[in-house]
């Protein structure tokens, strides 16, 4: 029998990061980050303008679409968390749903990642209000009668996510800032919501940057 662990209380990042991760881009965030803080590209939100950051609480299931743990995850969260949800990317079975979107909407959750399917999707979408992203929607679900783990490290999307680790998500897609290294990753991204775009360094044209010659210089590049 596998052994789980439900962890109470995690550390978060400071939440004047939180608030500059909302200005900021994902694909910006995970260009600086790297690959294995981007998840898969399936994973998408279930509506093209919600973006979401905040802390991970995460839950990893035994059987991965039962939603036992992810309902008890619902009730340890804080306002502005992100519950993210391993499911392993089956698509069988819906791993999240409206009902537990009302629970979690209750206690403040920012909103919800899940490396699976979900269901009641309208519901989700014109009803809870909590953005959700994952792999698309279907009309089974499982069980919420088996054993979780909430808050301990993950697989989700393809790459490791601790709890608390930043979830920052939007219509490019979703990524996870480790705690430590969430302000130095916001101050290389640098480009914000907020600025004027295009942004100043793009004022030079392609022409005036070089690119030609840089590629007529390689080795191995032949021009006719």
């Amino acid at each position: 029998m596998a052994t789980h662990t439900v962890v109470s209380e995690i550390d978060r990042p400071d939440p004047a990061l939180i608030a500059r991760a909302r200005d900021t881009y994902a694909c910006i965030a995970g260009s600086v980050a790297g690959r294995r803080h981007v998840m898969d590209a399936g994973i998408r939100p279930l509506r093209r303008d919600w973006r979401i950051a905040g802390p991970a609480v995460t839950v990893a299931a035994e059987d991965p679409v039962d939603t036992l743990a992810s309902q008890v995850a619902t009730q340890l969260i804080q306002p502005g968390d992100i519950i993210v949800v391993e499911a392993t990317g089956r698509a069988d079975k819906a791993a999240w749903g409206a009902t537990m979107a009302w629970a979690a909407k209750e206690l403040g959750c920012a909103g919800v990642v899940v490396d699976g399917v979900v269901l009641t999707t309208e519901l989700l979408i014109d009803h809870e209000g909590i953005p959700v992203f994952c792999r698309g929607s279907v009309t089974n679900h499982s069980s919420a009668h088996g054993a979780g783990s909430v808050n301990v490290p993950i697989v989700c999307g393809g790459i490791i996510v601790n709890p608390g680790d930043l979830i920052l998500a939007d219509e490019d897609g979703v990524v996870a800032l480790p705690r430590a290294l969430v302000a130095s990753i916001l101050d290389t991204a640098g480009q914000g919501r907020a600025e004027v775009y295009p942004p100043a360094s793009r004022k030079k044209s392609y022409a005036e940057r070089g690119f030609v010659e840089k590629l007529r210089g390689m080795d191995g590049v032949t021009w006719k």
